[in-house]
């Protein structure tokens, strides 16, 4: 009769859809949000308060020599592509001349360095001719302007050099070669053949140094460069743009926010969803609980209601019904289900009993106000199944009650306890019940509910929001499977507060638990009891 549940892989990525995408967007907008106006905010305070920097921009046409340069004397250096000024500007001798220039004491290196990170030159190609500009950033308007113009003026005589530079080679080159013609002719042993050639080509190099010495006093050299437009001190500050800062900030704010979610939710080792648990476990998820909150009875009934009606109709065998309710690790993860569950049965299907299982730490007798001088424990139970011992009988309202068997401390030897009692103790129980709940401790830690769930007719699964590892889990449902247990569904728990039904098969709420301790192991406290519920002696 036992049914395994389907067969649940933790490693395997759930399916993505639009909803998904949808609802993970939504509830991650309250977060990305606040990352978004904390990094608005810190852009707009931290751009406030930087100094302005103010941007100056000076303009230079560069264009290819006249054809007509020749016959007018005039010398012009040799066309270069208009890449060539911005290198010579940001890697050769300008900058540093015209930091000179204009501070009358050369600049370190890392100050040139500095200066360098602060200068734009952008070229605006053309078939004919380019416009090279020159753009500066510096604190003031009046320096912005200054040192752009110097930059400008700076390119501007170095591509005059450039020209005067190739008049000069030519003479050098010229004064070179009648000077090694002179050191031939003047040389012992050679032929009279020998030296009227070295004459004749004396005197041509001799004529052409005069030519190219007369040319260079005699000629005006021209740059390719000219001045286009100086620049002027701007009016405004180029930075910093305030608003413009502010914007980016607030988009790679959100931007930030959700990519930590997606981060989180990549490395959360734990259950997300209602949707995922139910893939894990391979069953129905029959109701979800949220985590301790004793405000709202009515969304309390609601959600052990639908838990009880999934139970019955799935645990519905002729004889009483036997159900255990467990985790996977923690105590944590099934808080409150087990009584919200027994209240809402007594309400419904006759004699109910509640038996708090947990031999270890307790957790369904701590929401109770149950004394353990008049209600033996369930250890005593155990110890002398043989014996008939009256369980605390819990009001529940509308003149319904149910028996509830204790745990109020933890046993020496728990798993021999329930290996040896609770076969005889529940088989006497059947006798008197017609339904029982039992709240089982968690499955991986212990060996004590694998005594327990043998005997039931049914198991209800725990998992807390956040709270349980997926891993967990699959683990646990892999032992019940090995055990042969028939696993009844699975319920959700810790759900927030915000959420509402937004189905026939969704529940919010929580019947009523205890606040919650420090304990690792995840028990809870026994601060207070059940405020409403009223235990007396049967």
């Amino acid at each position: 009769m036992s049914t395994r549940p389907g067969q649940p892989n933790a490693d395997a990525p759930p399916a993505v859809g639009l909803g998904d995408v949808v609802g993970f967007v939504w509830r991650g907008a309250r977060f990305a949000v606040f990352v978004a106006v904390l990094a608005g905010a810190t852009a707009f305070l931290l751009s406030r308060a930087a100094q302005p920097v103010y941007r100056a921009t000076a303009s230079l046409l560069a264009s290819a020599p006249g054809t007509s340069y020749g016959n007018l004397g005039l010398v012009t250096p040799p066309q270069v592509d208009p890449g060539v000024y911005q290198t010579a500007l940001l890697e050769g001798p300008v900058a540093r001349d015209a930091l000179t220039r204009l501070h009358g004491v050369a600049p370190r290196q890392d100050e040139l360095e500095r200066f360098l990170r602060t200068v734009h030159v952008s070229l605006q190609r053309q078939d004919v001719s380019s416009v090279v500009r020159v753009s500066v950033d510096a604190p003031t308007a009046a320096a912005a302007a200054a040192t752009a113009n110097a930059l400008a003026d700076g390119l501007v005589a170095w591509d005059r050099d450039r020209a005067r530079q190739l008049l000069t080679r030519s003479v050098s080159a010229l004064e070179s070669a009648v000077d090694d013609l002179d050191a031939q002719l003047a040389a012992p042993g050679i032929t009279a053949e020998r030296r009227q050639t070295l004459q004749v080509l004396r005197d041509q190099r001799g004529h052409q140094l005069e030519a190219a010495l007369a040319r260079s006093e005699a000629s005006v050299v021209v740059g390719l460069l000219e001045p286009l437009s100086a620049a002027t001190p701007p009016a405004k500050p180029f930075a910093p743009r305030v608003l413009v800062k502010t914007a980016i900030a607030i988009l790679l704010g959100l931007l930030l926010g959700y990519g930590l979610l997606l981060l989180r939710r990549a490395i959360d080792p734990s259950v997300r969803s209602r949707a995922e648990l139910a893939a894990l476990t391979g069953v129905p998820v029959l109701a979800e609980f949220p985590g301790p909150n004793r405000k709202d009875q009515r969304i309390a009934s609601e959600a052990a209601g639908f838990l009880m009606t999934g139970v019955s109709r799935a645990g519905s065998n002729g004889g009483p019904l036997v159900i255990a309710v467990t985790s996977a690790h923690t105590p944590h993860e099934k808080q409150g289900v087990a009584l919200g569950l027994a209240r809402s049965l007594a309400r419904s299907e006759g004699r109910t009993l509640l038996v708090d299982a947990d031999l270890r730490r307790p957790s369904a007798t701590y929401g109770l106000d149950v004394s353990a001088v008049r209600t033996p424990p369930l250890e005593v139970y155990l110890e002398n199944p043989e014996q008939t011992y009256a369980p605390a009988t819990i009001n529940i309202g509308r003149k319904r009650t149910l028996d509830f068997a204790p745990s109020f401390t933890a046993a020496a030897h728990p798993v021999e306890l329930l290996q040896r009692g609770f076969p005889r103790l529940l088989a006497a129980w059947r006798q008197q019940y017609d339904v029982i709940v039992i709240d089982c401790p968690p499955l991986l830690p212990f060996a004590d509910a694998l005594a327990v769930v043998p005997y039931v007719g049914g198991v209800v699964l725990c998992a807390a929001l956040h709270g349980s590892r997926r891993r967990d889990v699959t683990e646990g449902v892999a032992l019940l499977g090995q055990q042969g247990v028939h696993v009844l569904g699975a319920v959700l728990t810790h759900i927030p507060t915000s959420r509402r039904l937004r189905s026939a098969t969704r529940v919010t709420g929580a019947e009523v638990t205890a606040p919650e301790t420090a304990d690792p192991y995840g028990t809870l406290s026994p601060e207070r009891g059940m405020g409403n519920v009223s235990v007396r002696r049967r």
